[in-house]
């Protein structure tokens, strides 16, 4: 039950969060915005971990612990989470819900649990941010 809510909260931020992950290329440049400021780009470190191996409670929980990226990895092997690494994101190729996000998100903690299926839990982790 928990998870459901947990995932219906957040669904429409999810369902972006999850499908601009993945597909995003990488570019090592910085991004300047429309009026001239410079936009950060981000290196994520998104975790992943199948629901049916562990409650969204317990993950929740472990992933509240994560303090930096190495400490992300770390967790990744303990709890035989799949781990994806997206470098030099531009803010700019993200949609707005998942700037939104990562806008807030201190370096080195994860995102709230999101989940584009149903059956798979993932958070991000911002391993560094360049403006």
């Amino acid at each position: 039950m928990f998870a459901r809510s947990l995932f219906a909260k957040s669904a429409g931020a999810a369902a972006l969060l999850a499908a601009s992950i993945a597909p995003v290329a990488a570019s090592a440049q910085v991004v300047e915005g429309a009026r001239g400021s410079f936009q950060p780009s981000y290196h994520l470190v998104q975790l992943s971990v199948a629901l049916a191996g562990m409650s969204a409670e317990a993950f929740e929980a472990r992933t509240k612990e994560i303090a930096s990226c190495a400490d992300a990895i770390d967790l990744a092997r303990d709890i035989d989470a799949e781990i994806t690494r997206n470098r030099h994101v531009p803010q700019e190729r993200l949609p707005g819900a998942v700037q939104d996000v990562l806008r807030d998100l201190p370096t080195g903690q994860a995102s709230p649990i999101f989940s584009n299926d149903g059956e798979t839990m993932r958070v991000l982790v911002i391993c560094n941010k360049a403006n």
